[in-house]
């Protein structure tokens, strides 16, 4: 139990307390599930405050319009790093891995110390070998994975599906707000969707070298939700 946050340097940074307590995947997709830290990287304190603010509307603490540069960096500093952070990929198994980057457990500044980092913390599933077939296939039919990384898994390579929540569907409009913020089961079945292929694909999009796709997810309690999707092969 918590009875007091702490906030040495004053609001350096955005604080989210999570838990997967009663967090189930019904579907049984998934063999693994664990959130790890990313490698922090670094920035300007301009963008520290900037990306702040975006995380602090994302996560439905405050109001206000999105930025859509520090949309951007949210992009360029999650599924765009994936691939060659060192720490998450010694944790990926063979078949196909699933990171996705939620705005829980993201944050803009260290209220530690001063400095200004990013860090997040992605939550991995592994898909399970009994499921590993269907969900090469949904994914590749989405476009997800192309078929050349499809043939790359299927002879024993690591694919990764990196995956960041991006919007509400309808957001602005109809009295729906900006808060993305997700509960531990809301996750999970978000990523069974994707590998079950009951998604639907809204573009192609591209942030700096990575190619990525807009998609719309939507969820049981009947959220639609826009998460950008991008994948590798190691």
């Amino acid at each position: 139990f918590f009875d007091d946050i702490p906030d040495l340097a004053k609001g350096t940074a955005s604080h989210t307390v999570y838990t997967y307590k009663n967090a189930t995947e019904s579907t049984n997709t998934f063999d693994f599930a664990s959130y790890y830290y990313s490698v922090s990287s670094s920035m300007t304190l301009a963008d520290q405050i900037g990306l702040q603010t975006f995380l602090n509307i994302r996560e439905g603490w405050d109001d206000g319009a999105i930025d859509e540069d520090y949309a951007a960096m949210w992009a360029a500093k999650t599924i765009c790093t994936s691939e060659a952070d060192a720490g998450l990929a010694a944790k990926l198994q063979d078949g196909i891995n699933l990171l996705l980057y939620a705005v829980d457990g993201a944050s803009s500044g260290n209220d530690t110390t001063k400095d200004t980092i990013f860090k997040a913390a992605p939550l991995m599933v592994h898909v399970s070998s009994d499921n590993l077939q269907d969900a090469l296939t949904n994914l590749n039919t989405l476009g997800v994975i192309d078929d050349t990384q499809k043939s790359a898994i299927e002879s024993g390579k690591i694919g990764a599906v990196s995956v960041a929540v991006f919007a509400n569907l309808n957001e602005g409009t109809d009295g729906i707000d900006f808060n993305v913020s997700l509960s531990a089961p809301e996750q999970l079945e978000l990523l069974a969707n994707l590998a079950a292929g009951t998604v639907s694909v809204v573009e192609e999009d591209k942030y700096g070298s990575t190619l990525c796709k807009l998609v719309t997810v939507t969820l049981a309690n009947g959220r639609e939700i826009n998460v950008m999707v991008s994948s590798f092969v190691k």
